[in-house]
């Protein structure tokens, strides 16, 4: 069952079953300001609990550089134990990795193409608070 469903014009985010997942909206852009208001929206959905997340990017368009360290950083990591990040396309895979090679997330964090592996992999980190 959803809990704490929250939707605005950057994504749609909910808890179900101990984990929070958050889908981005198409055609995203994300600049510094974006993924600023996406980190308090989550921070809010999600009740102060640190919790696992799958982020579903497929939509994603573009993100910029500052962002994507923003979203690395310890501020932006707050409330997130682990991050399995959903995509579907070689150039989201190339971004993705580049983002966890560079920006090196604070959280444990892995690129999947299959919703299902992303899901047994996050299960793992849901009894961690």
């Amino acid at each position: 069952m959803k809990e704490g469903y929250f939707q605005d014009e950057y994504s749609e985010m909910w808890i179900e079953d101990g984990i929070g997942f958050q889908v981005y909206k198409p055609q995203l852009v994300i600049t510094i300001d974006v993924a600023k208001q996406m980190v308090i929206n989550r921070i809010k959905t999600f009740d102060g609990i640190a919790r696992p997340v799958l982020v579903d990017v497929r939509h994603l368009l573009t993100i910029d550089s500052p962002s994507r360290k923003y979203f690395a950083s310890r501020e932006a990591g707050q409330l997130i134990l682990a991050g399995a990040i959903y995509l579907d396309s070689p150039i989201a895979r190339f971004l993705g990795n580049i983002f966890l090679m560079i920006d090196k997330p604070i959280t444990p964090a892995r690129l999947f193409t299959d919703r299902e592996k992303a899901l047994q992999w996050i299960q793992q980190f849901k009894y961690m608070n």
